[in-house]
């Protein structure tokens, strides 16, 4: 035999050892932020201090069944007899303005546009087609967000962040909508979001990161035709998390995770039974960075797929974002 037993043990520890080192020290040589604001940023990329990020992030989600409450899925083409292939839809424009008052605060305003949203009927049942007609929703102006982000770690292998936000009830009024329409641009309420982001170097080049928040989602107020009444959305967990591949300086391939769950809805002060939802979902993404000049410039795509969910429609769908670090 060429090695004995001992002999076998010992060539496998120093060779864990060197490659241990070698990981090590790529690691440590590898700044965290190189990764953070890479082409797939992390959920801690903040501007430096005095300078601005400008993200504008198009979304365009479909649905054709929903999550029942036991969280089976059920089409809508069964809930109407067959009579009918519904589709619902929506999208939207998020631009939001990132900007760091220094190296541990920052503060940003997101503005929702709704772009077009509604429900279209596809093979209608010839004894149907005066009854299911297509109908388009408000477009416009949504809920305005604004956000506080607060540095808490920051070095070579992890960044920890935690932050809170307003949304307001800058939207329209979901009971002052024309008849027949299908939504309105708000949701008539307003919440308060409370949380934690973190990145982490797994390697030279991959990215972990993670968050989570707690929301609060207060009560509205309505009134239409003369009635008048409170409406409380259930509060919300969240979790999410991402791990990103950088191959390069400028290209990366990722894949995200999300889940929320919220608490039953409250009517007049009394719960809603049944009215708790929650969803999780998967979405691959991939990233390029461009420079023009002093300007970097990120390009993202994503695409997510419902995994599971309960009372809660199962919408899938692509986003297209650019972040314009100034």
């Amino acid at each position: 035999m060429w090695f004995t037993q001992k002999n076998r043990r010992d060539i496998m520890k120093q060779f864990l050892l060197v490659v241990l080192a070698l990981f090590s020290t790529g690691i440590e040589g590898q700044v965290l932020q190189t990764l953070v604001y890479g082409p797939i940023p992390g959920y801690t990329d903040v501007p430096a201090a005095g300078e601005f990020i400008i993200k504008s992030t198009y979304t365009n989600r479909k649905s054709t069944s929903i999550y029942n409450g036991d969280g089976e899925v059920i089409t809508y083409n069964k809930l109407e007899d067959g009579d009918a292939d519904p589709e619902r839809f929506y999208s939207m424009l998020y631009l939001t303005t990132v900007y760091s008052i220094n190296e541990k605060l920052s503060i940003s305003i997101m503005f929702p546009f709704v772009l077009d949203q509604g429900v279209r009927f596809d093979n209608v049942n010839p004894a149907w087609t005066g009854y299911y007609q297509d109908t388009s929703g408000e477009n416009g102006l949504g809920d305005i967000s604004v956000s506080a982000y607060l540095l808490l770690l920051s070095n070579s292998y992890s960044r920890l962040m935690g932050y809170s936000s307003y949304k307001s009830s800058s939207g329209g009024d979901p009971y002052d909508i024309k008849e027949n329409a299908y939504s309105s641009t708000g949701t008539g309420q307003s919440d308060i979001d409370i949380g934690a982001q973190a990145d982490f170097a797994l390697s030279p080049n991959i990215l972990f990161s993670s968050g989570a928040a707690f929301i609060i989602r207060n009560e509205g107020s309505y009134s239409t035709e003369g009635y008048s009444w409170n409406e409380k959305p259930g509060n919300e967990i969240a979790f999410w998390g991402a791990l990103s591949f950088h191959p390069s300086d400028i290209f990366a391939l990722g894949i995200a995770t999300s889940f929320f769950s919220a608490s039953e809805d409250e009517f007049d002060g009394e719960s809603i039974e049944n009215s708790d939802v929650n969803r999780l979902s998967l979405t691959p993404k991939i990233g390029y960075k461009l420079s023009a000049g002093e300007t970097i410039m990120h390009i993202l795509g994503s695409y997510s797929l419902p995994i599971k969910g309960k009372s809660i429609s199962k919408y899938s769908g692509y986003r297209l974002s650019i972040y314009m670090y100034l």
